[in-house]
């Protein structure tokens, strides 16, 4: 059990809040892990902030990744899009967003397909360059060129 790095609720990394998802997956198993032992007394540690099984850090890293090859040194805006009924109702969404917006110099929004803007080049959301997408894969999002 020495190698044993801890465990995975649920890979949902289909869509950019399931990176979020497993993250408060780990919260929930953290907590679910504590109270195991201390009922049973075992004493195997588990890692939950191993980077396998918080992938968000790594996801961020990849988006802002991708920001810098076409953007460079200018301020990050990562819009995330999702259907237009879940806006207030997913937390993995919320969260990501909100992770992104913590960090120093970048900022994120949540947004429906019917918010995004096409202007010249530009992808738009309320008048503000996007440099970085993510968007759900069951939201279907059409920006006229």
């Amino acid at each position: 059990m020495n190698d044993f790095k801890g465990y995975h609720a649920e890979w949902n990394l289909g869509c950019p809040g399931g990176w979020e998802y497993q993250r408060m997956a780990q919260e929930r198993g953290r907590f679910a892990w504590s109270r195991i032992k201390a009922i049973s007394g075992l004493e195997i540690e588990l890692d939950f902030e191993h980077p396998l099984l918080n992938p968000v850090p790594a996801f961020v890293n990849t988006l802002l990744r991708a920001h810098r090859l076409r953007f460079q040194r200018e301020q990050p805006f990562v819009l995330l899009v999702a259907e237009e009924e879940t806006l207030d109702e997913v937390t993995e969404n919320i969260n990501l967003v909100a992770c992104l917006n913590q960090m120093a110099g970048v900022k994120a929004s949540l947004a429906s397909p019917q918010e995004v803007e096409r202007r010249g080049d530009l992808i738009t959301f309320k008048g503000q360059k996007v440099t970085v997408t993510g968007i759900s894969p069951t939201t279907s999002l059409t920006i006229s060129w």
